[in-house]
């Protein structure tokens, strides 16, 4: 079994990164997290540094704070298959926000990150510790992985590892010996 105070984020964490623009429309960062299948992404500033993390929580979040008619809501934009934790009202919707608003206006400036040699057990106690569902991996300040909650379900519901032919021949025979009972 794998042991996850051994085990480097590297080994499991995604290398194939979406990342959005500060300067992107929320219409356009939503559009690439929908179509990417993801509810987040690194955001990159003009020099292709990380300057944050944009979600989908962020919009929930930041629709508390917004004022009556700019309104932002989930039916035709990011609603979907996420869960009612991240709908937001219908009422009072401002169709032109998500062309006016930028995410860089939206994102969670604060960078939370690993190295690639992190242990999987102090990356899994710093998303819990910190609240989130996902770590962008990062050498210096160059992005090389997202790990997130899912990378950690993958790993335990993946199949284990094919066992040595010496374990494999004495499960068989343990096997044979308890349907001869």
């Amino acid at each position: 079994m794998l042991d996850p105070r051994k085990t480097t984020v590297a080994e499991i964490m995604s290398r194939d990164v979406l990342t959005l623009q500060a300067a992107a429309t929320l219409q356009d960062a939503v559009a690439s997290l929908r179509d990417a299948g993801v509810s987040g992404a690194p955001v990159l500033d003009e020099g292709g540094d990380c300057v944050g993390v944009f979600s989908l929580a962020d919009l929930a979040r930041r629709d508390e704070e917004v004022e009556g008619s700019e309104a932002p809501h989930a039916g035709s934009y990011f609603n979907f298959g996420l869960g009612e934790k991240l709908a937001l009202p219908d009422e009072d919707y401002d169709p032109e926000l998500f062309d006016r608003e930028t995410v860089g206006d939206w994102m969670s400036p604060e960078i939370k990150w690993v190295a690639p040699d992190t242990t999987l057990a102090r990356a899994a106690r710093k998303m819990v510790e910190d609240g989130v569902h996902r770590l962008v991996v990062m050498d210096e300040k160059s992005i090389q992985g997202i790990l997130t909650t899912f990378d950690f379900v993958r790993l335990f519901a993946s199949p284990e590892k094919k066992r040595s032919p010496r374990r494999a021949r004495a499960a068989k025979r343990r096997r044979s010996s308890h349907a001869a009972r």
